[in-house]
C-alpha cells in the first residue's frame, strides 16, 4: 500500500502515459510505508537509454508532474540492464510498488450506511462540520437517502434507509444497519476487474445488461457482507476539497483479509481483531453500526 493524497495521485496520473513504454517503474521510499509521516515522493524508472536522455525524462516528468501538485518528487532514471555495482545495491535495498498500482488503484467515492432512522442520523452528521445534502425519496430502490458533503468532495458518506420494498430493504432485514457498500472511482475498469482476477471477487449479476457489462459494476465476495459499486472516473479535473471520510476500516476474518487488501484503496483497510467496522472522520473513528 502507498501513502499518497488525491491531488499526488492525480498528478501521477498525468505523468504515467509519459513514461516509456518500454521501460519499468515504481513508487519506493517512504511513501510506500504506512506508518512514516511526510517525505518526498520517490520514483525509481528502469530504461534503456543514453544516460543524457535519462536525464531529460527525469526533468520532463517533473514539470508535468508540479503543474499538478506542488510536493517535491525525485524521478530517478535507471538503465534497465547493464547496471552498474553501485545501482545494483541500491535496487536491492528498496522496498518498492509498481507505479501501475499505484495510478489505477482505486479512489473511494462514497461510503454508504443503512440507517433505521435517517432524521436521527441527520442530526448526529450535522456535526461533523460538511453540508449536507437535500434527502432525496427514489420510489424505485425503496429509499429515502441524503449525502454529507457537496458533489464536489470525494469520500463522501450516504445515509439510507429503507421506506420501502427493494434491495436495501432486504439487506436491513438480514445484517441489520452498518456498512452497506463502498463506492469506488477507477481510471479503468479493465485493470480494474483483471487485477481482481483470482482473488475471490465476483462480479454481481446486476453489473449485467441484456447480457453487456454495465457502466456501473458491482462486486461482491461470499462470505464478505460488503458490495463495492466500481465506476470510471470521468472528470479530467484534480479535486478541489479534502474528503469527508479519511479510512473505512472493515471488520473480516482473517481468512477474507486479503481480499480487501487486494483492492489496492489506501483508504481501505481491514481488521480482525474484533474491532468494528467504521469510518475515521477528522480524528474520530465512528462504528458504522451506531450510526
Amino acid at each position: 500500500m502507498f501513502r499518497l493524497d488525491a491531488l499526488e495521485r492525480f498528478a501521477l496520473e498525468q505523468v504515467f502515459p509519459l513514461i516509456p513504454a518500454a521501460a519499468s517503474s515504481w513508487l519506493f521510499g517512504s511513501r510506500t510505508d504506512l506508518n512514516a509521516r511526510g517525505g518526498d515522493i520517490d520514483i525509481l524508472i528502469q530504461y534503456d537509454a543514453p544516460e543524457n536522455e535519462r536525464f531529460d525524462l527525469s526533468r520532463m516528468l517533473t514539470l508535468v508532474f508540479q503543474r499538478h501538485c506542488e510536493e517535491k518528487i525525485d524521478f530517478v532514471v535507471f538503465p534497465l540492464h547493464d547496471l552498474s555495482i553501485e545501482q545494483r545495491v541500491f535496487l536491492d535495498s528498496l522496498n518498492r510498488l509498481e507505479l501501475s498500482r499505484v495510478v489505477f488503484a482505486p479512489h473511494l467515492d462514497h461510503v454508504a450506511i443503512l440507517t433505521s432512522d435517517l432524521k436521527a442520523t441527520h442530526e448526529l452528521a450535522s456535526a461533523w462540520g460538511f453540508p449536507l445534502q437535500a434527502m432525496e425519496v427514489f420510489e424505485s430502490e425503496g429509499t429515502t437517502e441524503f449525502y454529507v458533503g457537496e458533489s464536489g468532495r470525494s469520500a463522501r458518506v450516504l445515509f439510507v434507509q429503507a421506506t420501502g420494498p427493494g434491495p436495501y430493504l432486504k439487506a436491513l432485514k438480514k445484517r441489520g444497519p452498518g456498512l452497506h457498500h463502498l463506492g469506488l472511482r477507477v481510471c479503468s475498469m479493465k485493470y480494474f476487474l483483471t487485477h481482481l482476477r483470482g482473488s475471490g471477487w465476483m462480479i454481481h449479476p446486476a453489473s449485467f445488461k441484456e447480457g453487456t457489462l454495465a457502466p456501473t459494476v458491482y462486486v461482491a465476495r461470499a462470505g464478505l457482507p460488503l458490495l463495492l459499486e466500481v465506476f470510471e472516473r470521468t472528470s479530467k479535473l484534480p479535486p478541489a476539497l479534502a474528503p469527508v471520510v479519511e479510512k473505512v476500516r472493515v471488520s473480516v476474518s482473517e481468512r477474507l483479509s486479503r481480499c480487501v487488501s487486494t483492492l489496492d484503496c489506501p483508504q481501505l483497510e481491514w481488521a480482525s481483531d474484533g474491532l468494528d467496522t467504521a469510518i475515521k472522520i477528522g480524528q474520530r473513528w465512528l462504528s458504522t453500526t451506531e450510526l
